[in-house]
């Protein structure tokens, strides 16, 4: 993962490992800036970590938390961003090339009234960039 800023994480899943290509992987959540990400890192080259979340533009403020894994192929996880829902996915890891990736699918949103719909899509959110002089 490029620019990653290191491993920085409050809790681990029960069962975080997970095999890939002949690799076993910690399955694990880190800041990466001001958001949550779900990552591998890889036990025998710790140095190579795999982001398993969608590199997402600044409008999209999604953080992410793993809840499960079985070990092989399937992540359970909730996404939830400052106005959006907690959102539960389910993501099927796949290895095109050699390297892990995950397909993330929606399993469960909350619905909202759409007076309340309506106030969260009002409210404008971002977050500046490191390399922005009006920061």
């Amino acid at each position: 993962m490029d620019g990653s800023a290191g491993l920085y994480t409050e809790t681990v899943l029960a069962r975080p490992f997970a095999r890939s290509g002949g690799r076993t992987y910690l399955l694990i959540r880190t800041s990466q800036g001001s958001k949550l990400e779900v990552i591998l890192v890889d036990l025998e080259q710790p140095e190579s970590v795999v982001r398993l979340t969608p590199a997402e533009s600044n409008e999209d403020l999604w953080s992410w938390s793993p809840l499960a894994t079985d070990g092989h192929k399937w992540v359970l996880a909730l996404r939830s961003a400052p106005m959006v829902p907690n959102e539960l996915v389910l993501g099927k890891r796949k290895e095109p090339g050699g390297k892990p990736k995950v397909t993330w699918e929606g399993i469960e949103m909350p619905s909202l009234t759409s007076g309340v719909e309506g106030c969260c899509a009002s409210y404008t959110r971002s977050i500046p960039s490191r390399d922005d002089p009006d920061r």
